[in-house]
């Protein structure tokens, strides 16, 4: 009788242990991610220091998610002139995943200095990737026309601070 018990615990153990350790492998997925960018781009004939924070809110399994950033722009060359910011929302976007990461798409609401709408359901791209030892380590923000006319056409890059 103690034979049966033992070999009763013994499985219960490794039952255990096989699906313990199968959810360890799998890992949580990260519902909210934020960072920082910092970049130049060039746009209308001028280089722009462009940085600032930005989030990512996926929405579980649904395939979407919501952007918002909070970007500076700054002429290096004369940082008293033409300083300005903008605020990115996209709310829904369709989110798909990649093996390292995942891309966010939709059109953006994209404010002037506080206030005024510049740009309304313009498109955006927003890429996060990592690697093997960092899941979410890098952002990339791309601008399609309208918007790119002014942002340029060239992604701005930046990091994953913190996820959720």
């Amino acid at each position: 009788m103690r034979g049966r018990m033992l070999r009763r615990a013994v499985s219960l153990a490794a039952i255990t242990l096989a699906f313990g350790a199968q959810g360890l492998a799998q890992g949580q997925k990260q519902n909210k991610l934020e960072g920082t960018i910092n970049d130049y781009v060039q746009a209308g004939g001028v280089t722009w220091q462009v940085s600032g924070t930005w989030s990512v809110q996926l929405k579980g399994d649904s395939g979407k998610g919501d952007f918002t950033a909070s970007l500076n722009m700054v002429n290096p060359a004369d940082p008293s002139t033409a300083a300005h910011t903008h605020f990115v929302t996209l709310t829904d976007g369709e989110v798909v995943e990649a093996a390292n990461g995942f891309t966010l798409t939709g059109g953006a609401d994209i404010t002037g200095n506080g206030g005024n709408l510049a740009w309304a359901d313009s498109p955006i791209e927003v890429v996060v990737w990592g690697g093997n030892t960092i899941a979410y380590a890098n952002v990339s923000l791309a601008f399609q026309p309208p918007a790119s006319g002014h942002f340029g056409t060239t992604p701005l890059v930046g990091v994953v601070k913190a996820g959720k």
